[in-house]
């Protein structure tokens, strides 16, 4: 093949089951899972993050995402993701 291919086209080519497995079983590869324990941060830990005075921007907005996540449970992707639609009213009309 003359021309070279994107790495995106390389990805798809070469997880795709249908190829994947032959060019694994060539070079004798073997793929392990390797199960680690999720610690979570405590309450404690949670508010030293949350008082901690960031200078930076930028890294106080990520500081202040990566807490909204703590609490919401949402994915970064998620919270990337949020726009106004996603704003609703309670039941008893409050937002929130």
């Amino acid at each position: 093949m003359s021309e070279s291919l994107s790495y995106g086209t390389l990805k798809n080519y070469f997880t795709t089951k249908k190829y994947i497995k032959p060019f694994l079983t060539k070079i004798k590869f073997k793929a392990t899972y390797i199960k680690n324990e999720r610690k979570f941060l405590s309450e404690g830990e949670l508010q030293i993050i949350i008082e901690k005075k960031i200078d930076i921007e930028r890294l106080d907005l990520v500081k202040d995402l990566f807490i909204f996540s703590c609490y919401t449970g949402l994915s970064y992707i998620d919270v990337m993701n949020l726009n106004e639609d996603n704003i609703t009213f309670s039941i008893n009309g409050a937002n929130g």
